[in-house]
């Protein structure tokens, strides 16, 4: 099974309506470990922020899968604006996974090199979205015995029309993909 996965980032230290609360993580970890155990993946295609894909990219590199990180932007400039502007130590785990990702045969470090223009935000997490289930397609290809499950981490209510977790959920089931959802909540 080749997982496709997009969730929640760790909520910000003044976040009004919890999503997805620092201290859920280790339940997070727990849960998604438990779920790439159950579908016997091989393989994660995640982006790299802080919050659920940095969970997953620790998970599947502990399970020993093929890992894909997939960033809108260089590397550099993705780890500014998601993954250390949240609580947490987020920025070292960055690093460490993305140098290993760099160095395994096994993975890959996609950097799609979008626009950083802040008004053109929402059309670049769309494509990145689009990229992680584009790639988790061509991964599944390659064995005829694998095929895409799409995880969506979060809190299990969309937030609105700029929701970029609840579009991926829409994405997958476009494509008619099968869904798992993984809640961030107690």
């Amino acid at each position: 099974m080749i997982v496709a996965l997009a969730g929640r980032r760790i909520d910000a230290a003044d976040a009004q309506t919890p999503r997805f609360p620092a201290g859920n993580e280790a339940l997070v970890e727990q849960r998604i470990r438990d779920l790439l155990t159950w579908q016997d993946a091989t393989a994660l295609v995640a982006s790299a922020a802080c919050g659920a894909d940095l969970i997953a990219h620790r998970v599947a590199r502990s399970l020993g899968l093929a890992r894909v990180m997939i960033m809108p932007y260089s590397a550099d400039v993705f780890r500014k604006t998601s993954v250390v502007d949240r609580p947490g130590n987020w920025g070292d785990l960055f690093d460490d996974l993305v140098a290993d990702a760099r160095v395994n045969p096994g993975c890959e470090v996609i950097e799609l090199n979008l626009s950083t223009d802040s008004d053109a935000s929402q059309a670049v997490f769309s494509r990145t979205n689009e990229a992680l289930l584009d790639r988790a397609s061509e991964l599944a290809t390659q064995t005829p015995s694998d095929s895409v499950l799409a995880v969506v981490v979060w809190n299990l209510k969309s937030r609105g029309a700029d929701d970029l977790t609840a579009a991926f959920l829409g994405l997958a089931e476009q494509r008619g993909l099968a869904v798992e959802q993984v809640s961030t909540l107690g």
